[in-house]
């Protein structure tokens, strides 16, 4: 028998190691754009979480997520105000923690070594990175993940000795389905799984309690039955048409470096290394790497079920119904993939050398630094804050603003909260031409006595600064914030036709 006290050094440089990941992880999503504008989604959640309690649930039941994060957001806005910082600490502490989820989900399923390799790979993700920055659910969907398919594991494959392990899955999963509704894939993959096993370890003394684990089942759906209704009804509004379109190859090859950067192929071939059967020798083996044995493959297969699921079933979805696959809705299984990806590296190292192992992962975090530090200045928000400081103090009794593209109106509302703001009805989908069409309708309906400001965001596909440019004689307002240029007129003339 080993002594304890000479696994302590070891045990003493593991926590070390863990501790400068954890530092690394917050000192990434407390820089970049955590101070910018918030976008047009952030805005709109902070003002539907400004509302009173009942008036909350009904603007998020018409939307397209469950309440959990604007409740965590209502909160933070009664304490702190609904600044950039308050609204998006929340996230920030979610994406934290889901780093140290992951290294606790990858260290019981294949050893310390696979854990703290799970925790740089996700410290480092670039979708893990973005959204921990962002007053938005994906942070707090993500954390919920790893923490209910690490609750399901311990439940399902350790003997059955009390009910706290089981009810601690139950109840992270039904957050996590008040969080975002592609948690129903994620619930979907865990359901299947489990099914799998009972089926599969029928009759064994280590099968798994049917009777209990259908109570547990059965509460999860009592849990989330309450708002069912509520997404039955978005469901059937996405059916009748969604903003996005059809997927194809090209966006998974961006999603998976949204994921992974330049080392997402070295992740799947490792998370597929994960899910071979045990050789011999490591089933022989006193330091096999798996701690469960036989168990870790099937954990393994649970992980692999959550990441397939929640890109497939979308994916296919949207070539046969209606397309309904967002990269960032897929966060849950961005932050699953290096727990497999892991194990796979602890599974090909097995009975090697602890630099057999180190080599590969510190190279693997390498390939993603580059992805993770150029992000931190890449794709700023457009600057919305900075817009209300120009234009504001020059605002007049009786001016209006109109923001094209229209969509785009609450993020700054958001920051000119008393202005008088047009807001004409037009899609996503609409040509430029049609938007300044629908500005010239509902300024004319606005009566407006004084000036007009135009706050246009540049871009193709919208009625940005370019088609304003063209069209509009007013005074630019000086001073460019990132995309957004702003202009003035003394009056509003609807035009008769477009100009050359």
């Amino acid at each position: 028998m080993s002594d304890p006290r000479a696994a302590t050094p070891l045990a003493r440089r593991a926590l070390l190691v863990a501790l400068a990941v954890v530092a690394a992880a917050l000192a990434l999503r407390v820089s970049g754009h955590l101070m910018q504008s918030l976008w047009i989604d952030e805005a709109v959640s902070s003002a539907q979480s400004s509302l009173p309690p009942g008036d909350m649930l009904a603007a998020v039941a018409a939307d397209n997520y469950p309440p959990l994060h604007n409740i965590v957001l209502a909160v933070m806005i009664a304490l702190f105000g609904d600044g950039e910082l308050a609204l998006r600490l929340p996230s920030v502490l979610f994406g934290v923690l889901t780093v140290i989820a992951v290294g606790r989900l990858a260290r019981d399923l294949y050893g310390q070594r696979a854990g703290l390799a799970a925790m740089g790979l996700v410290a480092l993700s670039p979708i893990a990175i973005y959204y921990a920055q962002e007053a938005r659910p994906y942070a707090l969907f993500a954390l919920l993940a790893v923490l209910s398919t690490g609750a399901l594991t311990r439940a399902a494959l350790r003997p059955w000795r009390s009910w706290r392990p089981g009810l601690a899955w139950a109840g992270w999963t039904a957050l996590m389905l008040y969080t975002h509704y592609y948690a129903l894939f994620v619930a979907f993959a865990q359901a299947l799984w489990l099914g799998g096993l009972l089926w599969a370890r029928r009759g064994r003394p280590d099968a798994p309690p049917l009777a209990r684990w259908a109570a547990l089942g059965g509460l999860v759906a009592a849990a989330f039955a309450p708002w069912l209704g509520t997404f039955l009804t978005r469901a059937s509004a996405v059916q009748a048409g969604f903003w996005i379109g059809r997927p194809d190859l090209d966006v998974l090859r961006h999603m998976a470096a949204w994921w992974a950067g330049w080392a997402f192929p070295a992740l799947a071939a490792l998370a597929l290394a994960a899910l071979l059967p045990r050789r011999a020798a490591e089933r022989a083996s006193d330091d096999a790497v798996a701690p469960w044995g036989a168990d870790e493959r099937a954990a393994a297969l649970l992980i692999a079920l959550i990441v397939g699921c929640s890109v497939a079933i979308p994916f296919v979805a949207s070539l046969v119904a209606q397309p309904l696959l967002i990269r960032r809705y897929t966060i849950a299984a961005a932050v699953l993939l290096p727990v497999l990806a892991a194990g796979g590296l602890a599974r090909l190292t097995a009975g090697r050398s602890a630099s057999w192992f180190a080599i590969p992962a510190v190279a693997l975090v390498a390939l993603l630094a580059p992805t993770a530090l150029r992000q931190q200045s890449d794709a700023p928000r457009p600057d919305w804050r900075g817009v209300a400081a120009l234009v504001g103090p020059e605002l007049a009794p009786g001016d209006v603003v109109a923001v094209l593209p229209a969509w785009q109106a609450p993020a700054l509302r958001h920051y000119l909260p008393a202005a008088n703001i047009a807001d004409p009805h037009v899609a996503s989908t609409d040509p430029p031409e049609a938007q300044l069409d629908a500005l010239d309708a509902a300024l004319a309906k606005s009566d407006a006595g004084g000036a007009v400001w135009i706050v246009a965001l540049a871009g193709a596909g919208a009625a940005g600064a370019d088609v304003v440019a063209a069209h509009l004689d007013g005074e630019r307002v000086p001073g460019p914030v990132t995309t957004v240029r702003a202009f003035r007129l003394t009056r509003w003339a609807p035009r008769a036709s477009p100009r050359e």
